[in-house]
């Protein structure tokens, strides 16, 4: 049975909750608050925090990551991958194709299995 009232949010979403640039950032805003405001809970992956804050980094310097590790991620719950997930995640990296995705993408996978999440929040 599915985990009622969490939605997963990937490395992506993290990006565009917090890129004023990215075309989905009003989106990403707007799905954000009405999750908090039903009550939802936000769950991600330290391995999607960590994907998030390179590229954070990479696009707004230490400010991109102070944002994300100050104001978001405090608000969300963070699940750490045990290493079934990294081998779940790793095999389907080996399996698929040059454009499906990377070793974050599998283990965020794995962890919303385990946990049975099934709601995604899919801004991007």
């Amino acid at each position: 049975m599915a985990t009622p009232d969490i939605t997963f949010v990937d490395a992506a979403d993290l990006i565009a909750v917090l890129d004023r640039t990215a075309p989905d950032h009003a989106l990403a805003g707007h799905l954000w608050q009405f999750q908090f405001d039903i009550g939802g809970t936000f769950l991600t992956t330290d391995y999607a925090v960590v994907k998030a804050t390179l590229e954070l980094h990479r696009r707004y310097g230490v400010a991109g990551v102070r944002d994300l590790l100050e104001q978001v991620v405090p608000a969300l719950r963070v699940e750490y991958c045990t290493e079934a997930d990294l081998a779940m995640g790793a095999a389907a990296l080996l399996s698929a194709g040059d454009d499906d995705g990377d070793l974050v993408d599998g283990v965020d996978e794995g962890v919303r299995r385990r946990l049975r999440v099934s709601s995604r929040l899919r801004i991007t």
